[in-house]
């Protein structure tokens, strides 16, 4: 079920599982979707607006697919239930292994 919430109600749990846990940095493009493990990121405001700020360098597939589509989303993990597929994550490239739950074609 969807909720609208206040991601400051949640600023310092986010920061505090990035570097302990990690979280799923996402993007996609041409009907392909890949999740990337990240333990960095910077939460504000810019103009009135909250922002979460996360560098990705420019060999990354992440990277790829962000300049066809800006868009991502991040998700941070509330325990450790998701520790598999963040080490899977950290560790595999979306351009060398696909998986069909990741393809939205």
């Amino acid at each position: 079920m969807k909720r609208e919430i206040s991601v400051f109600d949640y600023a310092g749990d986010i920061m505090k599982r990035l570097p302990s846990g990690g979280a799923l940095l996402s993007a996609g493009a041409d009907g392909f979707v890949n999740p990337m493990t990240i333990g960095w990121g910077t939460l504000g405001i810019e103009w009135g607006k909250p922002v979460f700020i996360a560098f990705v360098r420019e060999n990354r597939y992440t990277r790829e697919m962000l300049k066809k589509n800006p868009e991502f989303t991040v998700n941070v993990p509330v325990d450790d239930s998701c520790k598999q597929i963040l080490g899977f994550c950290g560790t595999k490239s979306g351009r060398d292994v696909v998986l069909d739950i990741f393809t939205t074609r």
